[in-house]
């Protein structure tokens, strides 16, 4: 959907850049929740109703500002679903693959598969697999307590790249 917006409205650049601020408010709630959260607490919402109304939720908004979640993810399930920070990681990552293989194969199905070079697509998923194996690995390393302290530094770097689009594309 968000694509469409940008080849409907004349100024794209612009479009880029509302997301860029719509992707740092979202960053910024989810930075605040997590950094506050043990004075804030948590819904433990259960069931299939309200897994299914968040999700919906959430997948859509990913879906249209076409982003993966991952981040917001997290503090959505820790928040609504009051999760621990590395099973809600794990979680996020599940979300994540399952939201990418239904967006590859809409790709194929409507004969929109962005062109790729067959070098760069062994190369990322090569990475991709590599990640995987080290992100494995340092996670049993990491207790709650450090995943928070990267996952908040990690949101921390979103904001700032996020700003930084937000300028670069608003200024043109």
């Amino acid at each position: 959907m968000f694509a469409q917006l940008m080849q409907v409205f004349p100024h794209a650049d612009r479009i880029g850049g509302v997301q860029a601020l719509l992707l740092t408010g979202c960053a910024l709630v989810a930075l605040v929740y997590m950094a506050r959260r043990g004075r804030i607490g948590s819904l433990e919402l259960s069931g299939p109703a309200p897994q299914l109304i968040v999700g919906l939720l959430a997948g859509s908004c990913w879906s249209f500002l076409g982003i993966g979640g991952g981040p917001f993810n997290v503090a959505l399930l820790v928040f609504f679903f009051a999760m621990e920070s590395k099973p809600a990681a794990r979680a996020s990552l599940l979300i994540i693959a399952c939201s990418q293989t239904a967006s590859i194969i809409f790709a194929f199905v409507a004969g929109a598969v962005p062109a790729t070079s067959p070098e760069d697509l062994i190369g990322m998923a090569s990475m991709a697999v590599a990640g995987s194996f080290v992100g494995r690995r340092l996670q049993r390393r990491f207790d709650s307590r450090a995943v928070d302290r990267l996952y908040i530094a990690s949101l921390a770097l979103i904001i700032m790249l996020c700003l930084y689009n937000a300028v670069r594309f608003l200024q043109m």
